[in-house]
């Protein structure tokens, strides 16, 4: 027997081993465990490696290489039927909280998923798919009813719809830690014309600009995939089925999908469901980035001071530097935005500021912010690509 045979059936024995142990934990509803181990378990990387080389030092029967055969009870084959039952588990578990929804539009029907999150019927889907004054309406279980639009926010890309549904299932929002990098997670939506359908990927970062350079409203979490037409507004689901984030849109010519973070829809479905509106927080300052002479990096100058307004009240003025902003830091416009984002109005919160080299808090209770006044100098995102199925009238 060749060396590079044995080598082999020794490397199938120890991932046979740690498949075990693997296929224990796939069992729980996380699947992750289970994909990471075979993807990056050298024991069980090795194994076509191994298979190749004893497929090339393989003896000749005349004259032809006699290619080694997989094995029929091939290791990863085994994890990745747990990972498509556990996959499917998911999708049973969560697809009676979608809803099917169409809008009707000059150009035609857009259609769309979303999300039921209460038993009172609210819905939660993106806000791309409801044009100004269209007429909406959700399927569910049943006949297309008309939807009521409780509110919109198109910078976030979320709209919140109530319609008259009973004996409704509904999803539940992700507590804890917010999804990371590398995480892995599942939308669930309506592809098309189709039956509801889970797609399984990884969250590949957190943007807080879309690739041209347009800022978004929040961090978003990237998906370096493909989004299939009919699927925007779904949910952007954890491996244990709690949503942690919508699907807000596309850039990058299609290339890549984009969800809003649940601790920020979280936020924005507040405000609409209180005011049918999201009220932006503000101090009462005009912001400029500029670069540090001593570090060179970035920093949050304020430039100007509203009259009548918190910063004025509390004593900020031209020339202070924003070092944070209720707990966040403040190093750049990113942070800026995202720490405005998450301030609501009526709050109170401590703001430090640099002065001549000393710090100084201020205890500022947050204010709307007026349409007509930029928070920094720079061009705010328009909004996301929609990725909507167009159908006609």
């Amino acid at each position: 027997m060749s060396r590079a045979l044995l080598t082999r059936r020794r490397t199938l024995r120890s991932g046979a081993c740690h498949l075990g142990k693997f296929l224990s934990l796939a069992k729980s509803p996380c699947v992750i465990c289970v994909l990471c181990s075979l993807w990056f378990h050298p024991a069980l990387n090795s194994l076509s490696g191994a298979s190749e080389n004893h497929a090339r030092n393989s003896e000749t029967v005349d004259g032809r290489s006699q290619r080694a055969e997989k094995p029929a009870d091939y290791a990863g084959a085994h994890v990745m039927e747990q990972i498509a039952e556990e996959l499917e588990a998911l999708h049973k578990l969560s697809k009676d909280a979608l809803v099917r929804v169409r809008a009707q539009t000059p150009i035609g029907i857009l259609n769309g998923t979303g999300f039921l999150i209460d038993d009172q019927g609210h819905i939660v889907t993106a806000s791309s798919l409801l044009p100004e004054g269209g007429e909406v309406a959700v399927e569910y279980n049943g006949p297309e009813v008309s939807a009521h639009v409780v509110g919109i926010d198109r910078p976030s890309s979320v709209a919140l719809l109530k319609a008259p549904l009973a004996d409704v299932k509904y999803l539940k929002f992700r507590q804890g830690v917010a999804i990371q990098a590398g995480t892995a997670v599942v939308i669930l939506g309506f592809p098309f014309h189709g039956d509801s359908s889970p797609l399984f990927t990884l969250a590949s970062g957190q943007d807080r600009a879309l690739p041209d350079g347009r800022m978004l409203c929040a961090s978003h979490l990237r998906m370096n995939i493909p989004l299939t037409p009919g699927m925007i507004g779904s949910p952007l689901l954890d491996t244990r089925g709690s949503v942690s984030g919508i699907v807000t849109g596309t850039a990058a010519e299609g290339r890549l999908t984009y969800a809003l973070p649940t601790p920020a829809l979280r936020r924005v479905l507040a405000d609409l469901q209180e005011f049918g509106r999201v009220r932006r927080g503000w101090i009462g300052v005009e912001l400029e980035e500029r670069r540090s002479l001593e570090t060179g990096r970035p920093l949050m100058l304020v430039t100007k001071i509203y009259p009548n307004t918190p910063a004025e009240e509390y004593g900020i003025l031209p020339g202070d530097v924003i070092v944070s902003l209720d707990g966040r830091e403040i190093h750049d416009r990113f942070d800026m935005i995202e720490a405005a984002f998450h301030t609501r109005v009526g709050s109170q919160v401590p703001v430090l500021v640099l002065r001549d080299g000393q710090e100084l808090v201020f205890h500022i209770t947050i204010v709307e912010r007026p349409d007509d006044v930029p928070f920094v100098e720079s061009r705010p995102a328009q909004g996301l690509s929609r990725a909507v199925y167009q159908a006609a009238p």
